[in-house]
């Protein structure tokens, strides 16, 4: 019997505030690690990675970008051809957790995801 597997590719964004914690969390995913050192993401990053389930196997691209405003112009462009959004907030940020909505709304008028 042939053993068939299905093959999905993902592409997720990672969005919010600057210094919220955006990088750490696709550090976590990615290497199952955590640094306590800051590291200012310019414009944007990702990581792949593969996670295999139920005969499926599902390629994810994680992309980490810059909360900073000077960087938006750079990251919009990597919007339109994203899947989903993880939103991320400092829980010792009110302010960055009030702006999740803004997020939101960034991501469903440039990507086109319902």
């Amino acid at each position: 019997m042939i053993n068939m597997t299905e093959t999905k590719q993902l592409k997720l964004i990672l969005v919010g505030n600057m210094s919220v914690g955006k990088t750490s969390i696709l550090h976590r995913l990615v290497f199952n690690k955590f640094s306590e050192e800051y590291r200012s993401t310019l414009g944007t990053d990702f990581l792949s990675k593969t996670i295999y389930q139920n005969e499926i196997i599902t390629h994810i691209q994680l992309w980490d970008t810059a909360g900073q405003e000077k960087f938006w112009c750079l990251t919009e462009v990597f919007w339109r051809t994203s899947d989903a959004v993880i939103l991320v907030f400092d829980i010792t940020n009110e302010q960055s957790f009030k702006d999740l909505n803004f997020w939101y709304k960034q991501f469903k008028s440039k990507s086109g995801v319902n």
